[in-house]
């Protein structure tokens, strides 16, 4: 005999249950989804050992030098001072980079080896030389160059298997060399 609960108010409780299977069934079938997407994909060939890293890459990229410190000019002599604050050697490698040639400077570097052989030379940005984007009147962008007296530097050298050494200079003159060991 069938019962009709809706006199009462009552739902019928028997319609529930298909509903809740149907939810169970859904909820399954998500979980055993996602268990095979994460099942079938491939090994990941993820190196973690650094040591592995470091023995893969050639001797003469090994190696990052990083050099940070202080540089100031006489405004009236127009020499510069240059502190060296830190030089950090860490493994690693650099991106190949473009460089193009900088000719309105005046500032560059030599890498040097054991004996004192000049590997490369390098022109540097002039650290003193700050330009700066910024709007200027109708919403155009204005160029706004600034020569600083004083101000910090950090450089990140790739390091050849031979570098023994950094020599900064200043119109051909030598500012400071720089022991890399």
């Amino acid at each position: 005999m069938l019962t009709d609960y809706s006199k009462n108010g009552w739902r019928n409780p028997g319609a529930l249950q298909p509903s809740a299977k149907s939810m169970m069934a859904m909820v399954g079938l998500f979980f055993l989804t996602m268990l095979m997407l994460t099942a079938c994909r491939g090994p990941k060939h993820v190196i973690t050992d650094p040591d592995v890293v470091w023995k893969s890459v050639p001797d003469d990229q090994k190696g990052i030098v990083f050099i940070s410190g202080e540089i100031e000019q006489d405004t009236t002599s127009g020499t510069c001072t240059m502190t060296v604050r830190e030089v950090r050697l860490l493994p690693g490698t650099l991106k190949q980079e473009e460089h193009v040639a900088e000719t309105d400077t005046d500032f560059s570097y030599e890498m040097r080896n054991s004996e004192g052989s000049v590997i490369s030379t390098h022109p540097w940005k002039n650290p003193l030389v700050r330009v700066m984007e910024t709007a200027g009147e109708g919403g155009e962008l204005r160029r706004v160059v600034t020569q600083l007296q004083k101000s910090e530097f950090f450089l990140r050298l790739k390091r050849p298997s031979d570098l023994r050494s950094v020599a900064f200079k200043h119109k051909g003159t030598t500012l400071k060399t720089v022991e890399v060991q």
